[in-house]
């Protein structure tokens, strides 16, 4: 599992790409949890949900809501840390979060509301993401809009782990619906931080 850009990493993976990824797979048993190193999930509830094929370090899934233009999707992705990042409070991980995002950022994806906070809830060092992006690479007439809501976290038992999590709506309008972002909400709830293998 190799270093990835924090945001950037998301944002591509959730720009339609898992959209056209190879033979998903229909979810039939919504409460079942799925673990993999560093961490376990569940897909979202609710209907129409697909699991993408996972990969090193990155799994996902799709919901079918029947139009092209129109994505929801929720991920979770892990990768180490360059050996020289080291934190001594929440506010210094803070700091690097935003600086790496901004380091990383592209002409392809053109922020238009943004905030990130330091949020304890999954672990003493995670960061929220509330981000609305324009996705100026797109091939549609219109450019689509990504609302991404997310945590990037220190793993809290192998802090050289990076792992980000979180759902994403891409359509015309830029909005999400409140069955969508409860399902999106729940799928974050539902993640558990697992030991390293």
């Amino acid at each position: 599992m190799k270093n990835l850009p924090l945001l950037t990493a998301a944002l591509i993976i959730l720009s339609g790409c898992l959209a056209t990824a190879p033979q998903p797979t229909p979810v039939s048993d919504p409460t079942r949890r799925l673990e993999f190193p560093g961490f376990s999930v569940q897909s979202p509830p609710g209907e129409g949900w697909f699991m993408l094929p996972p990969k090193e370090g990155q799994v996902g899934f799709i919901k079918a809501i029947g139009s092209k233009n129109h994505t929801f999707s929720t991920y979770v992705f892990i990768s180490s840390l360059p050996e020289e990042a080291h934190f001594e409070t929440p506010d210094d991980f803070l700091i690097y979060v935003k600086r790496e995002n901004e380091r990383a950022s592209t002409p392809r994806f053109w922020t238009l509301e943004g905030e990130e906070v330091l949020d304890t809830t999954l672990a003493p060092y995670c960061v929220r993401h509330n981000l609305k992006v324009a996705d100026r690479g797109a091939l549609l007439t219109e450019i689509p809009i990504l609302e991404i809501h997310s945590y990037s976290c220190l793993h809290p038992d192998s802090p050289k782990w990076f792992i980000n999590l979180g759902y994403s709506d891409r359509s015309i309008q830029g909005w999400i619906t409140e069955t969508l972002r409860e399902e999106g909400e729940a799928f974050i709830k539902n993640f558990k931080f697992a030991p390293m293998k």
